[in-house]
């Protein structure tokens, strides 16, 4: 993922969002600044231009909060328009290349475009904000007193370089967040390859206890019992993984991860309790 790639995606579109960007920017600046003018003329007691300055003040935030709300729709429409086009990248890659196993083509595919998502193209608009934000607050500190223009760009230059000093810390934690959900997602691929295995030989058997005339009945009622309980493991899984996710406001390899990790500990509870079952109840009458 990059910025140039994020652009091409839909350039008008892309343009439209930074034309945008300025004008929250300018808007909020804006609202900010006439907050002067409004105060002095309230102690000159000049009610008339006192309220003109709170209408414009108000008018700007109204506004900065509509171009707000576009923006965010609009680069969320361009980053999910660029996140499918680097999908049909890797899937084609994927068929091209082979030796992978549907686990890691799951991981690369949802987690870690879920990770660019939140490491790369969300803040990535915040910066092009910001940067127009500190731009109109650079002119308006300026106006005002030079001294403070100085230390407003001493601190934006700390906060600039800070990122930059813990990326590659970032980069490899993220990186072995990657690997480690990788691992996870193939060892439940593995686990549940082994219960179908299971299951298997469990329907075969059950069918073999049963009388001839009821073995089409019996298929169909293991079928449909099979088929019931997958639907209802896929949708607590789910739930487990979506609980996680929404704990930390995220859908990043983290959350996922650990998510993941608390719906594989509940599957091999639940595997445990029907093993134990199994022995309990199960008793072969040959």
């Amino acid at each position: 993922m990059n910025l140039k790639g994020l652009f091409k995606s839909n350039r008008k579109r892309f343009s439209l969002i930074i034309v945008l960007l300025f004008l929250v920017a300018v808007a909020n600046t804006m609202s900010g600044y006439l907050y002067k003018p409004a105060a002095d003329y309230l102690l000159k007691n000049n009610l008339k231009n006192t309220l003109y300055y709170l209408f414009i003040m108000v008018l700007m935030g109204v506004l900065s909060v509509v171009f707000e709300a576009i923006v965010q729709t609009m680069y969320s429409k361009q980053v999910q328009e660029y996140i499918g086009s680097l999908r049909q990248k890797i899937v084609a890659h994927f068929y091209a290349q082979g030796g992978k196993s549907v686990a890691e083509m799951q991981n690369d595919l949802s987690n870690n475009l879920d990770m660019l998502t939140d490491n790369y193209a969300t803040p990535l608009q915040t910066i092009i904000g910001n940067s127009f934000s500190l731009i109109m607050i650079i002119g308006v500190l300026f106006q005002l007193n030079w001294s403070l223009l100085v230390l407003t760009v001493v601190l934006a230059v700390i906060n600039l370089l800070t990122p930059k000093i813990m990326e590659k810390a970032a980069n490899k934690a993220n990186e072995q967040i990657s690997i480690e959900n990788s691992k996870l997602l193939k060892a439940i691929d593995y686990w549940m390859g082994g219960m179908g295995m299971i299951l298997g030989n469990v329907m075969t058997y059950a069918l073999s206890r049963i009388d001839k005339k009821w073995v089409t009945q019996g298929n169909a009622i293991l079928s449909t019992v099979q088929q019931f309980a997958g639907a209802v493991g896929i949708s607590v899984t789910s739930a487990i993984v979506a609980v996680s996710q929404n704990t930390f406001h995220s859908k990043a390899g983290m959350p996922t991860a650990i998510g993941t990790q608390h719906a594989f500990i509940f599957l091999l509870i639940v595997a445990i309790i029907i093993w134990a079952l199994f022995f309990k109840y199960v008793k072969d009458k040959h």
